[in-house]
Formats: C-alpha cells, sequence, structure tokens
C-alpha cells in the first residue's frame, strides 16, 4: 500500500471483487448473459463450501481444545511421542 491511498486501495478492491467479464464463447461470438449466471452461481457454490468448510474446522479446533484441557497430561504426551516420530522419520529423510 505504499504510496496509495485509500480510496485508490478500495478502488482496487472493487475492480478485483467485480464479476468476470463476459467474454466470447469457443464459437468465436459473444457469450450470453446466461454464462455471467453461472459463474455468479459457481462463486456462490465456493462460498457456501468455503463457509462449510470454515465451520466445520472450528469445530474440529473447539473440540481439540476439549480434548487438551480435559485431558492435559495426555495431551502433552501425546504431543511429545508425535516430536519424537516426526524427528526419526526426518533424520532417515536426512540419511539417504
Amino acid at each position: 500500500m505504499a504510496g496509495r491511498t485509500m480510496e485508490q486501495e478500495l478502488e482496487a478492491l472493487r475492480r478485483e471483487l467485480s464479476p468476470v467479464p463476459v467474454m466470447e464463447d469457443d464459437g468465436g461470438g459473444p457469450a450470453s448473459v446466461d454464462d455471467v449466471y453461472v459463474d455468479n452461481d459457481m462463486r456462490s457454490e465456493i462460498e457456501r463450501v468455503v463457509r462449510e468448510l470454515q465451520t466445520h474446522l472450528t469445530d474440529a479446533v473447539d473440540d481439540a481444545e476439549q480434548a487438551v484441557s480435559d485431558h492435559p497430561v495426555a495431551a502433552v504426551a501425546a504431543a511429545f511421542l508425535l516430536g519424537i516420530a516426526v524427528g526419526g522419520l526426518l533424520m532417515r529423510i536426512g540419511t539417504r
């Protein structure tokens, strides 16, 4: 953002987030307006999937935090053993 004003940054963001322009189809003619709606439908489907993924990841993090708070000694022991396992694998990879 060096040398750019807030208005310039906002305008750049608006251009990036604007709908995909209508392009020519494979037949050389102009694409129909329906193609833009398909793009918007795909965009909304992607946004829905990302929101769903975000919800699942948040739930998984909450579950992990609850498991660690319920069993702190087991969590530390598991992290320690995982560190040993990863260290052993890295040592084997490094010696090849």
